[in-house]
């Protein structure tokens, strides 16, 4: 008895109410904080979900739910009036004040465990059982009451699914559809709130105000279609406990190839010989004591010629069109080899066509992998590089788990030369904070990277993948033949079920030639597997000929994979659904290219009169570039006001008095962090401190509310001045070697016949030539960061532009105009913009 007294006592601390884990969670929020925000909102709900399970009554309710059967449209009032609220705390929540009024009328006698009990038969009679002497002897316990607990399960469930559609297009660039019916500002509203929500998501990893150790809140490409998790609830957000950092990043990025996305797979190398396998002198203090050693891998043997392997891509772009991405596999390259292969596309690839470059790092130290020091642990990682004005930018991701060698393997891979069969050998890695990168490009193409084991483990970063739903994941590997029937494709297909992301997994040649599976005529050749939810398996193989290579000839062989972006239709498991809203990868087909040249021979160059290396990225410029590409895109359309606005917000000029919920955001979470970022003191002469003012300024005076709403063709006029703007500032910096913006005298460019000039009186044109000049007169003379700003701030407007005329075509309103401006803006990305900022920047470093 006395057990059962000291349970009974105990109920309400060992299960508290709802409102005793609200304050849990942030002992410092009332509940009007709370809703000050979705995000919040939702991980709130989502933490009680997973604590108690009674998400499971969106399907199985106790009562009829949702009763309204208008419950799509009574979303979007609640969507609306949250919006108004963010932007002005001043205006009334009607309908989310009866849900909140609810939650104070039974949250604080609802105990999650009562509302276990309403999918649970056991956990109701024990309740029950424990009433009786509850109200006899405690009188501070919570009696069960189970209308109380559905009333609160209710509200928890509508508040969940609002705050999803609330935050619909949180984490990707902005989709604009012509047949929006928003009123006008309330269109201005909800992209104020999408800026904020993405700058707060790249610089701290979560779209949550609450500290990630409680919980992660990140975007949501998929909704499973299979199973019932709490994955199943939601459409746009996805709710994780984690120790894995998120590297959420965004950039230009223009395809101008309708939504079809040509990979091409280089499985280097194409040979590994058995000693580039070795037992590695590392030990633990307890090694001697288990049956494991560890060994490492040093690298290809054969050289990797950068000129080689760009004729894969001249040759793939002769007999197929544009390659988007170079993908290489597991420890493929070293980080020096990685960066000729860059600077050799950079110096000799057309600007238009410059594709992301994804390659394994084996991080060894020293340029002479024969005298490595096989005592040390080495790193294994993978970049992702993309090309944006003349630098490189990358993202790098470790390994999350070493590879494990057992007696199996060995002799598959025909190792038991250099390492014994009698022991398992753990590959001689180091150990990170895991971090899990996505590259969200538009709202078709979301890019998330995983080297080998991660694929398989389900801890951690495998949940992440499953709850985000990237549209493509990339698994490079130092494995076998990829086969439907091995692991990978076991893994693969669990992906492409749940949540339905499309799956590519590739290996080098020379390990798949080492690891062929007898019990497959010819494996060795499937270097690569591709799967989707749409098509299925495709084993992708190489028609390698061991004939052709030979000391005289320089040969390089590759793949290209065509994959094509369609629509499907998600559905929660409570009946929502957008239709054609999620994005999905399908297999179009392969192309196999070669590269065979004598050794000695040079490659097609283009030659440079810049500098031999290319720039990359330095630390938290992925995140710079993110911050301001998101600026660029919401600002495009936006009212002259909320630009205005937006630009004290950002300048800290708007932080005395805090308003609203927007600009507590940018004080508290995102205003410190740029600081630090665009730091005044930051060595780097390419530092972009005047982005923000500049493109503001810019955008300001070429601003929607010039433009007559009345007329059908409004937005065509706001578009064209646009083109036209960056067509001007790119022109400053293509014919004024010097940069002398001050004294420039050209105060016209002609693009659609004379349309923006200094008095503006030529066309029907709102821009004034003279205006813009001024603008740009502002920036500092000589300088390579007034240099980069012109070019970034007028390639970032084109991109911007080009996505929403491109969207035009899926929304079935793409015309002939449409095309011819979409030509214009392709003509002007084609073209070398960064060699003037290179140059610049390298009379700053020699003086």
């Amino acid at each position: 008895m006395r057990h059962i007294m000291s349970d009974s006592e105990n109920i309400a601390s060992d299960s508290p109410t709802v409102f005793e884990f609200m304050n849990q969670l942030n002992p410092k929020w009332n509940l009007d904080d709370w809703f000050a925000w979705p995000p919040d909102v939702f991980a709130l709900t989502s933490l009680i979900f997973s604590r108690t399970g009674s998400y499971l009554l969106a399907v199985a309710p106790t009562k009829t739910w949702p009763e309204s059967k208008t419950w799509d449209k009574d979303l979007e009032a609640y969507k609306k009036e949250w919006i108004e609220n963010i932007v002005n705390e001043n205006s009334h929540m009607e309908k989310l004040e009866k849900l909140k009024n609810k939650l104070r009328e039974s949250a604080g006698r609802v105990t999650l465990r009562h509302l276990s009990a309403l999918i649970s038969p056991d956990t109701k009679k024990d309740l029950f059982d424990e009433n009786e002497y509850v109200e006899s002897k405690n009188e501070n316990a919570y009696s069960y009451n189970q209308d109380d607990a559905w009333e609160v399960a209710k509200v928890l469930l509508e508040l969940h699914a609002i705050a999803d559609e609330t935050c619909r297009g949180f984490g990707i660039p902005l989709v604009e559809h012509t047949d929006d019916n928003k009123e006008h500002d309330l269109r201005h509203k909800t992209k104020m709130v999408i800026f904020v929500a993405n700058n707060l998501l790249s610089l701290h990893g979560t779209l949550s105000r609450l500290p990630k150790n409680i919980v992660s809140i990140l975007p949501k490409l998929r909704t499973p279609t299979v199973g019932m998790t709490l994955r199943s609830v939601s459409h746009h957000l996805t709710s994780h406990q984690t120790e894995a950092e998120i590297r959420w990043r965004t950039m230009p990025l223009v395809n101008i190839d309708d939504n079809i996305v040509n990979i091409l797979i280089i499985p280097w190398p194409f040979t590994i010989d058995t000693d580039r396998f070795r037992a590695s002198t590392f030990a633990t203090d307890r090694n001697s004591y288990e049956n494991t050693r560890y060994f490492q891998y040093i690298g290809a043997k054969e050289e990797f010629k950068p000129d080689v392997a760009y004729d894969l891509i001249k040759n793939a772009e002769e007999s197929i069109g544009r390659i988007h991405m170079v993908v290489l596999p597991e420890q493929a390259l070293t980080e020096k080899q990685l960066d000729a292969f860059l600077s050799f596309l950079t110096k000799n690839q057309d600007r238009d066509k410059m594709p992301i470059v994804i390659s394994g790092i084996c991080g060894h130290a020293g340029d002479n992998l024969d005298e490595i020091d096989t005592g040390r642990l080495s790193n294994n990682m993978v970049y992702m590089s993309t090309f944006f004005a003349g630098k490189w930018y990358r993202m790098m991701q470790n390994k999350h788990h070493r590879w494990c060698l057992n007696q199996q393997q060995i002799l598959q891979y025909k190792l038991g030369s250099v390492l014994t069969s009698k022991k398992l050998w753990w590959e001689a890695t180091n150990f990170y904070m895991r971090r899990l990168s996505v590259l969200a490009a538009n709202e078709w193409f979301t890019l998330c990277p995983l080297v080998c084991e991660d694929l398989a483990r389900l801890d951690p970063v495998s949940e992440l993948v499953r709850g985000i739903g990237p549209t493509l994941l990339i698994a490079l590997l130092l494995d076998g033949p990829q086969s439907k029937a091995r692991w990978s494709g076991r893994y693969a297909s669990v992906m492409a079920d749940d949540p339905g992301t499309s799956v590519l997994s590739l290996s080098a040649l020379g390990m798949t030639k080492r690891g062929n599976d007898k019990r497959y005529k010819d494996g060795w050749k499937n270097i690569a597997l591709w799967k989707d939810a749409t098509h299925g398996y495709e084993e992708i193989n190489i028609d390698y000929d061991e004939k052709i290579v030979n000391p005289s000839a320089d040969v390089h062989v590759g793949v290209v994979l065509t994959i094509n972006a369609g629509s499907d239709l998600d559905m929660t498991a409570d009946g929502r659904h957008h239709e054609n809203n999620s994005a999905i990868f399908v297999y179009q087909g392969v192309h196999q290219v070669n590269s065979i040249r004598a050794k000695g021979s040079e490659g097609v160059c283009k030659g440079s009169d810049i500098q031999d290396q290319a720039a990359f990225s330095e630390d938290n410029d992925f995140l710079e570039i993110s911050l301001f590409t998101h600026l660029v895109d919401i600002c495009i359309g936006l009212s002259r006001k909320s630009i205005l606005d937006l630009n004290k917000y950002i300048s800290g000029n708007k932080t005395g008095k805090v308003k609203n919920t927007i600009e507590k955001i940018i004080k508290y979470y995102i205003h410190p962090k740029m600081n630090i970022i665009h730091s005044k003191d930051r060595d780097s002469p390419e530092k972009l401190v005047k982005y923000t003012d500049f493109i503001c300024d810019m955008l300001y005076k070429v601003n929607i509310d010039d433009y007559e709403k009345e007329e059908s063709n409004y937005n065509d006029k706001y578009i064209k001045d646009l083109i036209s703007v960056s067509g001007y500032m790119l022109f400053l910096v293509e014919e004024n070697e010097k940069f002398r913006f001050g004294g420039l005298k050209i105060l016209s460019y002609d693009v659609y016949g004379g349309i923006m000039t200094s008095s503006g009186d030529k066309s029907d044109s709102k821009i004034d030539g003279g205006d813009i000049y001024k603008s740009v007169g502002k920036l500092e003379k000589k300088n390579p960061q007034s240099v980069r700003i012109l070019i970034y701030s007028a390639l970032t407007i084109l991109w911007a532009v080009h996505r929403r005329i491109e969207a035009k075509r899926s929304q079935g309103c793409f015309n002939k105009d449409d095309g011819i401006l979409l030509r214009q803006i392709e003509l002007m990305l084609s073209k070398n913009y960064d060699k003037q900022w290179l140059s610049v920047r390298n009379q700053g470093h020699q003086s």
